[in-house]
């Protein structure tokens, strides 16, 4: 049966009624029903505070009644509304059978999936006759929008014996991560960037973000492995001016790499098309954005960076990829003295922190004094999924704009270039010291995380 766009969208009041009806006569049944349906699937309003009143319930006292409902819902001002004591008794006589409440459940979360299908199919129509939609934008935002209703739409759970198996099968094959080019940060993430994992890379201006970011994707590519960076302020050509500060030699080098560039897409459905394309046409292993907060998805930054976050935590999860995500500070970090950053400084960091897997902060003292440990550079591990947080030491080569191990940093080094303890994150001057399944490896337990 199709709809013509008259009369009522798919719904089954029925089977609304049956579920609301079955869990007052059986309040236990909530428990088999609340992994299937929310409050929202309802399409009838007065079903809707039904269902939620009923779960209040059930959540402070375990057990109640049409009575005990009945207060609650004048207790909630909402008695009147859902149609009073005549339609309580209503929804306890429609129910054919109580124990059939979580099929009556699954029929009105499928009518909800359907309505929501219809929603979005009409914004991609009303997008389809609007000729100042670009065409590629709007194949990218359909298959963003039914990804994610489909994410929303199915669940699985798995019992102990299926993990275990998975696990099993997986350590055939177990996942390969990518190094990023230093040695120091690769030792710290187990061997570098894993597939399905979420990275987010913060620093303040002037840091070295985007070099860090050229580096990330140049030293799986020096192996022969494709990868996609995806900037948002910067064009081809300032990039291409970075490298060639590297000389010639570079820069000839870096032309025969499977780097690939995505310069003209802003918004979360262009992005995400992007990164789909060059994994079906290039293969590529591993994706990097400039900047977070620069990608368009919501009325502002804040709520572009809540949607557009865990969209990427998916589609890390979905394609086996790393995505690597650079963001920015807030300007709260210049109120301070010590200038190192936390988790916190993130702008935009509640959803950031949430998602990501990883969270590297660098710092590099001599941006904000010349004198302080010139070409020295913390990288502060303030989350970590897979082992634990901490610094790590590296170098920057301020010439070249590329980090490098600390024993390279192009600058003489005296015998107080690390002051003394009045800093905790300084790294070991003596080679002979420093443990060699830890490179540049600095213990910091008064690192602000």
């Amino acid at each position: 049966m199709s709809w013509d766009g008259s009369g009522l969208p798919p719904q089954n009041l029925e089977a609304e009624r049956s579920v609301i009806g079955g869990i007052i006569l059986e309040n236990g049944m909530i428990d088999e029903i609340i992994r299937d349906v929310a409050a929202s699937d309802f399409y009838n309003t007065a079903n809707q505070h039904l269902f939620t009143v009923c779960l209040d319930l059930w959540e402070r006292n375990s057990k109640f009644d049409s009575i005990l409902l009945c207060e609650e819902l004048m207790r909630r001002s909402l008695f009147e509304i859902v149609g009073g004591a005549e339609y309580v008794m209503t929804l306890m006589e429609s129910v054919p059978h109580a124990s059939h409440t979580a099929y009556y459940a699954r029929i009105v979360r499928e009518r909800s999936v359907r309505r929501t299908v219809i929603n979005v199919a009409r914004g991609l129509l009303d997008d389809s006759y609007d000729e100042t939609v670009a065409t590629q934008t709007l194949l990218t935002k359909s298959l963003l929008v039914l990804e994610e209703v489909g994410s929303n739409a199915t669940g699985e759970i798995l019992s102990a014996r299926q993990m275990v198996d998975r696990h099993r099968v997986a350590m055939k094959n177990p996942p390969v991560p990518l190094s990023t080019g230093l040695e120091e940060v690769d030792w710290k993430m187990n061997g570098g960037a894993y597939p399905g994992k979420l990275i987010v890379v913060g620093a303040d201006s002037g840091m070295g973000k985007t070099s860090f970011l050229q580096q990330l994707v140049t030293a799986p590519a020096m192996r022969g492995i494709a990868t996609l960076q995806v900037h948002l302020e910067m064009r081809d050509h300032e990039l291409t001016e970075r490298i060639a500060a590297q000389g010639e030699d570079y820069l000839m080098q870096y032309a025969d790499l499977p780097i690939y560039l995505e310069q003209t897409k802003y918004t979360l459905e262009g992005i995400c098309g992007s990164i789909r394309t060059a994994r079906r046409k290039f293969g590529i292993k591993m994706a990097v954005i400039d900047y977070i907060q620069l990608v368009e998805a919501g009325k502002d930054k804040q709520s572009s960076v809540e949607r557009a976050v865990p969209v990427f935590k998916r589609m890390a999860e979905d394609l086996q990829i790393p995505i690597i995500l650079l963001a920015q500070l807030n300007r709260e970090l210049h109120k301070r003295d010590v200038k190192r950053p936390r988790k916190t400084d993130l702008a935009n960091s509640s959803e950031l922190d949430r998602a990501a897997d990883v969270i590297m902060l660098l710092h590099r003292p001599d941006v904000y004094d010349k004198q302080d440990r010139p070409g020295f550079c913390e990288i502060i591990f303030a989350k970590h999924r897979g082992g634990p947080t901490g610094i790590v030491a590296v170098g920057f080569d301020e010439t070249k704009t590329r980090f490098c191990a600390v024993r390279d940093i192009p600058v003489r080094i005296s015998d107080d270039y690390f002051p003394g303890e009045q800093s905790p994150t300084q790294p070991s001057t003596q080679p002979s010291t420093q443990s060699s399944t830890q490179p540049g490896y600095v213990k910091s337990p008064e690192a602000p995380f």
